[in-house]
């Protein structure tokens, strides 16, 4: 994907960067061209020294054509990234971990949990209900109960419906597909369009062939043309692009001034060689210094260890267990391999039938969810006719 290219006696590589909240650093390799005269009248003529001046699809392929730098601003983001990650894994409000629930969401998920449990009853569905530690109401279900499963996925359907995309938007999706499927029909491309059943269609294609994806590029360069930067992008880029440049200057580093006809620029070097990248990195530093981070409190169970926790060898001590164990509550997890039986699987499929079949006598809209032995049937929760069809079925269990 990434060419080199022979601009002068040296080869220049091309890198390119997006940075979130830091700007453009350089961009990928693209062919050289002559200077337009086309080229409006931006800070890239002041800024910068003769560029070699590219179209605007090539100059977007070359921002969009580059591998990450190792010790590049994006190496910086990775790292605050992941710090940001672990300062999500306990949530200052919980007091060192421990997660008290304000009364208000108890009494918010409770109303929910014996409204299901009030659904379940209409239809004479069988239940467990339990109450955990903290007052949350859990409403547990035979997972191989296949008009149990109905008539829960019906009701959370129905009180959490598909939003529906509006016909506007339909429209302007088989307008993108019409563009997309024309440039694979040139390039001889196999595809298939496919509606889901909220009439949202798509293309699918072979995503792993290059030929395919080139058409679908050219596509989106027709559907979404390359756009020039604003004012505020633009002072940024050209402030970055001047300290790194000046880093450069004074370092003795080769690089080359890029801009495109829609007033975009960016700098190229040899990021291969990692001195250099070093140097832009810490152009950028210069830039946007380190942000301060407090340090991430660790919390730990502590009425679960023993006085001599930090000797403890978790791989043979049984704290984790214990720690399991002071979590959970009375509800016992089904394990993750756990199948139903051939006689789970008979009765399903017989009680899949004969839902389909009192449903459609007694006029309930309906539609069958999933293939055996884990299929399932949702339907219409606010026609009555409904109710006597599932408790006929439930009756005959004996």
């Amino acid at each position: 994907m990434y060419q080199n290219m022979r601009r002068s006696p040296r080869m220049i590589f091309a890198a390119s960067v997006v940075l979130a909240g830091l700007g453009i650093a350089s961009c990928g390799s693209a062919p050289k061209q002559e200077q337009s005269a086309a080229v409006p009248a931006t800070a890239a003529d002041v800024t910068n020294t003769n560029p070699v001046i590219l179209s605007a699809t090539d100059g977007l392929a070359a921002r969009n054509s580059a591998p990450v730098r190792s010790g590049a601003p994006d190496a910086k983001i990775a790292s605050t990234s992941s710090l940001a990650a672990d300062s999500m894994m306990v949530d200052p409000s919980w007091g060192c971990g421990v997660y008290e629930p304000s009364a208000a969401e108890i009494v918010e998920s409770n109303a929910i949990s014996e409204a299901f449990a009030a659904g379940l009853d209409r239809y004479g569905v069988a239940y467990e209900r339990v109450t955990d530690d903290f007052g949350f109401v859990q409403i547990s279900l035979d997972p191989f109960d296949v008009v149990a499963q109905s008539v829960s996925q019906s009701f959370w359907i129905a009180r959490y419906p598909l939003e529906v995309i509006s016909q506007e938007d339909l429209a302007a999706q088989v307008a993108q597909n019409d563009v997309v499927a024309e440039q694979l029909d040139k390039a001889q491309v196999a595809y298939t369009r496919t509606t889901d059943e909220q009439d949202y269609e798509s293309i699918d294609y072979d995503y792993d062939d290059p030929a395919a994806q080139a058409a679908v590029d050219a596509a989106w360069l027709i559907i979404s043309p390359p756009q020039p930067p604003d004012a505020e992008t633009l002072a940024v880029i050209v402030k970055e692009n001047e300290a790194v440049a000046t880093a450069f200057d004074a370092a003795g580093v080769v690089y080359e001034r890029f801009a495109d006809e829609l007033g975009w620029q960016w700098l190229e070097w040899d990021y291969e060689d990692q001195s250099i990248n070093d140097i832009a990195a810490a152009a950028y530093e210069q830039l946007y210094p380190p942000v301060a981070i407090d340090p991430i409190e660790q919390c730990v169970a502590v009425d679960v260890l023993p006085d001599d926790s930090e000797a403890i060898d978790p791989a043979t001590s049984g704290v984790v267990d214990d720690v399991a164990d002071d979590l959970t509550t009375d509800v016992v997890p089904m394990e993750a391999d756990s199948e139903p039986s051939a006689d789970d699987i008979a009765r399903g499929d017989a009680e899949i039938a004969a839902m389909t079949e009192g449903f459609t006598t007694a006029g309930v809209t309906f539609e069958v969810q999933g293939e055996s032995p884990w299929q399932s049937v949702t339907f219409d929760l606010t026609n009555d006719a409904g109710v006597p069809v599932v408790q006929a079925i439930i009756a005959t269990r004996g």
